[in-house]
This record gives C-alpha cells, sequence and structure tokens, in this order.
C-alpha cells in the first residue's frame, strides 16, 4: 500500500532502539546516532523505556537519554520497603 497523500505522507521515519543499562540508537533517514547511558545512580529502571520514548518525542535524542536517566535515578513504581 502506498502512503502517498495518506497516513505519514511527507513525515520522516525514525527508529529508537532502546539497549537497557548499553544505551541507546536512534536513526533517522541515513544517520545513526548511538549514544551510552548518562552517568548516574540507577536504583529503579521501571519506565525507563516510556521516558525515553517521551523525552525523543518532546526533544530528540539528548532530551530522551535525559529523561531515562532521570527516571532511573530514584525510586518509581516499585514498592517500597515495608509495604505489602
Amino acid at each position: 500500500a502506498s502512503s502517498a497523500g495518506g497516513f505519514g505522507a511527507g513525515a520522516s521515519t525514525a527508529l529508537v532502539l532502546k539497549h537497557g543499562s548499553r544505551g541507546a540508537t536512534f536513526a533517522e533517514a541515513d544517520e545513526r546516532d548511538e549514544r551510552p547511558p548518562e552517568p548516574g545512580p540507577v536504583v529503579d529502571v521501571t519506565g525507563a523505556g516510556d521516558a525515553l520514548a517521551a523525552g525523543y518525542l518532546v526533544g530528540g535524542a539528548d532530551l530522551a537519554m535525559r529523561a531515562a536517566a532521570r527516571c532511573v535515578a530514584g525510586r518509581g513504581a516499585q514498592p517500597q520497603d515495608g509495604l505489602p
């Protein structure tokens, strides 16, 4: 099926590959940008991929990596000690 004049017509295609603790790869057109993770503590990885995706959609690869690093630096959705 052709997308000429339909959904996505004239838009660019981006590929974001998450590599967990090894960072991420951002590919668009003929460019490939491999990023190591931002330095900092890793407390809870819950939601890191969502933060990476949201950061990318809002501000590109730089914001994606910062958002993921900020997400993992604190306790998120994991229950706190002593709670059921």
